[in-house]
């Protein structure tokens, strides 16, 4: 079990004032700090560092504060309690909350303190008697904001009807929402623990039987953010490439920790062990060695206070600037009806701007107005202005510290100038590829024909999650519902019924890691079908190509157009063809290739890109081209999707108004808000583009405007997917007037050629006289990885640091004077052994460790250490101890310091 208990859930009802309960923003989740006020333990926000929870004598009595960083160990606050608790979790008074406008203290009789673990998730997995209630199982997330009977409350992720509580008579419970602190549910153990984790003796219900049944080897264990990024740079850049994003993929764990994969590759993964974190190759997880890592017994990265460590090839050297932050999905979308369609034209897409954080958060920009942006302040996620980024205010709330907008719990709320309204069906989902493929052999070909490519419907959100169709003429669509993912009917969308089911509570389908089981109607029961999976795949056609870097001239014949070959994959990837040639496209270690069919799906070509986008047309980074030995930077080699040439815009019009508006519009080499625009044929002064959240026709000049002669809400990426009511602008009655039957037809015979490649059979391996200078990479050594064994791994120190914790004559305290020092020294370079905070466990055993791994010894003499180490506390002050295990008499050279 692992023991970090080290948080503090604040939560309940604050008394109102004006109708809006007050401090509100003060309630939430706070961490240890790891030191000590006033002889008890001290506390920060989660989510924002300023807030902090601390103890303090007061004229009136010892009292716990929450309040401001720099009033810190102050008897004043925002909220109060009067308590000489030795901790925040054994409060039993009544906390008082500040009104500044009548400055007074009023009652917060329904606020309550309780003890939380440091990490908000619980993962719970393994076999149950004849696999009984195995869809309970799963991950749960701490409920913010909610207490019940003295514990925390978890929900299970996918499952929002699905809880997990603590009982007064002493029990955990898994059950139903509407069950909720009683002594009941699916799942049991008897267990007074703060939380979940670690507990082993459960027990589930067998209603079939009406008995109990031991369930003795579930696992409760914790885990953090699904997935986080690491910022920050390494010393001159060593394995700096070994850091990225990072996701927990299933339920594997080592030494009671969550095991991570790179999100752009699995060739690099994450872990823990003996006390470690690791970065480094599949192949060593569970091992202690990597390329970087840190000293740091914290239940998932993203807690870790420590300093991260790479590896230069000789010995491990500090990265002070690299720290990991949860993050969730690049992409978002904030979807659903507000009240009275109030601000609803400031919904639409987001994505997530890598590197960045603003309150230790990630920031979103919109797709197609990088005016709006969504962003994290003190407990709530905003979507506002991009000149109100990291302010308390915008245009829609929601008061939830989720690490990602995704992952919120809460109820969105919409502003209308002057009060805040709740807008239920409005929800944030993770966004993925816009069109996916549901491939493989299902077992006995069941419901074969239900499977194939389906697209994601734009701005529309099921049960939190994307949507998927095939087409709109047909009834076949994908979508989750209550931890599982679907293939069904139409009429069935949003509820657990289908053909084919996966019990996965994945964001995204392209995420699932399940295994898929197809329903027999003969037999009426499901059937496992391992050959069954889903992939992202991108448009049916895509084009690589931009001029040829100066310093190669090789391989310009390999770029062009490349058709995506339906129903095949490699390494979880599409694959494509080139359109008049064997020349393919694929995806293998973390980057993207063009090589001959011989190479697919290894790491070698004649081009590549490294970039974890699961589509080409996606990637981000720059394009390079080999001679054989070495890579060439492309700087201006782009690849996009392939876009219509020629589109036609027909249909009646309200009293045929506008008719010389439509008809045929070509492709420009223009994009606008992160869209294709498209001018009249033989009439370039009118064009198409997009501004969120509509497609417009209007003046050229006027592009980019929210402005036009016809309009269409639509997120649509290509205006050959728009599929919402065209509507013409009455300019006599300044109104808009629906024009249902206007509709957008592309250029079929482009697709047409298409569609002949991609369904073409994976051309045959043969051998190719240019393959002599291409790239191999897979046959290049790895980045340099040191190994930490138990006896290397705490031989780290240059100089190790004694003194005392007392003040001066001049009242300045030793520690904070040494930690002064210890500074400068780490500024040179060295590796400083100091106790930034008092020791905790075996301090002496941490002391002579410390010591016996360190070059130098420096003793920082005060009358105070001097008459401790003469005896003045007893034969085992701490002090005493350290001074005479490290200068015993001759031990080695030493030499007063002056200061």
């Amino acid at each position: 079990m692992i023991e970090d208990v080290r948080g503090i859930l604040i939560a309940g009802e604050t008394p109102e004032v004006n109708g809006v309960q007050i401090h509100q923003d003060k309630l939430g989740e706070y961490i240890r700090t790891g030191g000590t006020m006033n002889g008890r333990p001290a506390y920060f926000k989660d989510n924002n560092t300023n807030h902090m929870l601390w103890f303090a004598p007061a004229s009136d009595g010892p009292t716990w504060y929450v309040g401001k960083r720099e009033e810190f160990g102050q008897p004043r606050g925002w909220l109060q309690v009067k308590s000489d608790a030795p901790t925040p979790a054994e409060i039993t008074g009544t906390w008082g909350v500040w009104v500044a406008a009548e400055k007074l203290w009023k009652e917060g009789r329904e606020v309550q303190c309780v003890a939380v673990s440091a990490t908000p998730g619980v993962y719970i997995h393994g076999p149950t008697p004849n696999q009984l209630l195995q869809d309970k199982l799963g991950e749960y997330r701490r409920v913010q904001q909610r207490v019940v009977t003295e514990r925390g409350v978890y929900e299970m992720v996918g499952m929002q009807n699905v809880m997990m509580w603590y009982a007064p008579g002493g029990t955990w419970n898994i059950g139903k929402r509407d069950e909720l602190g009683q002594n009941r549910g699916w799942y049991q153990a008897v267990s007074k623990a703060i939380s979940p984790e670690g507990i082993t003796n459960w027990q589930v219900w067998d209603g079939a039987n009406r008995k109990w049944e031991k369930a003795l080897e579930l696992q409760a264990m914790s885990v953090g953010s699904k997935r986080v990024a690491f910022t920050g740079n390494t010393p001159r850049g060593i394995n700096a490439d070994k850091l990225g994003e990072f996701v927990r993929r299933g339920f594997r764990f080592e030494n009671g920790r969550a095991v991570y994969e790179a999100v752009e590759t699995s060739e690099r993964s994450m872990w823990y062990c003996n006390k470690y974190w690791y970065i480094g190759q599949p192949q060593d997880v569970g091992k202690p060695q990597g390329w970087l890592c840190c000293k740091d017994d914290s239940s998932c990265p993203e807690l870790c206070k420590a300093t991260w460590r790479v590896s230069d090839g000789q010995q491990m050297v500090d990265a002070e600037e690299v720290a990991c932050m949860p993050v969730g999905a690049m992409t978002v979308m904030v979807a659903g009806e507000t009240p009275s369609q109030l601000n609803s034209d400031k919904l639409g897409e987001f994505v997530r701007q890598v590197g960045r954080e603003v309150n230790h958060r990630p920031v979103y920009s919109q797709v197609g107005n990088e005016n709006r942006m969504l962003w994290y302040s003190v407990g709530y996620w905003y979507l506002g202005r991009k000149d109100e980024l990291g302010k308390s205010q915008g245009w829609l709330c929601v008061r939830d510290p989720a690490p990602a907008p995704e992952l919120t719990q809460s109820i969105w709320r919409v502003g209308d100038g002057e009060a805040l309204h709740d807008a239920p069906h409005v929800k944030c989902a993770a966004i993925g590829a816009r069109c996916i493929e549901v491939l493989g052999e299902p077992v006995g070909h069941l419901h074969k024909d239900k499977m194939g490519e389906f697209k994601m419907i734009a701005a529309q959100e099921v049960n939190g999650k994307p949507v998927y169709e095939k087409d709109p003429s047909v009834s076949h669509m994908v979508w989750a519902a209550n931890g599982y993912w679907y293939v069904g009917k139409r009429d069935e969308l949003g509820k657990q019924a289908g053909w084919m089911q996966v019990r996965d509570s994945s964001s995204l389908p392209e995420e699932i890691c399940g295994v898929w089981q197809i329903w027999n109607q003969s037999e009426k029961r499901w059937m496992a079908s391992e050959g069954v999976r889903v992939t992202a795949v991108g448009n049916i056609q895509v084009s690589v190509s931009g001029p040829m870097p100066p310093s190669c001239s090789l391989h310009a014949d390999k770029l062009g157009e490349f058709i995506r070959l339906k129903g095949q994959e490699a390494n979880g990837y599409c694959i494509y063809k080139k359109r008049e040639e064997d020349t393919m496209l694929w995806h293998a270690g973390g980057a993207w290739w063009v090589g001959p069919p011989a190479s697919l799906a290894k790491q070698a070509g004649y081009w590549r890109c490294r970039d974890a986008a699961r589509i080409p047309e996606a990637t981000r980074s720059a394009w390079e081209v080999g001679d054989g030995t070495r890579w060439h930077v492309a700087e201006r080699v782009r690849c996009s999707e392939y876009l219509m040439p020629r589109l036609v815009l027909k249909g009646p019009t309200p009293e045929d108004r506008h008719q010389d508006k439509l008809g045929t519009y070509m492709l420009t080499d223009e994009t606008v808000n992160d869209r294709p625009c498209y001018h009249q044929l033989g009439n370039p002064s009118r064009m198409m583009w997009f501004l969120t959240p509509y497609w417009y026709i209007g003046k050229s000049v006027e592009r980019g405007l929210g402005q036009g002669w016809v309009q269409v809400r639509s997120l649509a990426h290509v205006p050959e997917q728009i599929a919402g009511t065209w509507a013409i602008w009455n300019s006599s009655e300044k109104v808009w007037l629906d024009a249902a039957d206007l509709h957008i037809q592309a250029d079929a015979s482009a697709r047409a050629a298409a569609e002949r490649v991609a369904n073409e059979p994976l051309p045959l391996p043969k051998a190719q006289a240019e393959e002599a200078i291409m790239v191999v990479e897979e046959a290049r050594p790895q980045a340099s990885v040191v190994s930490i064994s138990s006896q290397q791994v705490e031989q780290r120190h240059d100089v190790f640091l004694t003194h005392d914790w007392g003040t001066d004559g001049e009242g300045r305290r030793a520690q904070e004077r040494v930690a002064a020092i210890t500074r400068a020294l780490r500024g040179r370079g060295l590796r400083v052994c100091f106790d930034d905070e008092r020791m905790q466990g075996n301090v002496v055993a941490k002391m002579c460790s410390g010591i016996d791994d360190s070059d130098v010894i420096v003793v920082f003499v005060s009358q105070n250490y001097i008459e401790r180490v003469a005896g003045r506390a007893g034969p085992q002050d701490h002090c005493k101890k350290e001074f005479e295990y490290a200068v015993p008499p001759l031990r080695g050279p030493h030499w007063p310091a002056r200061r």
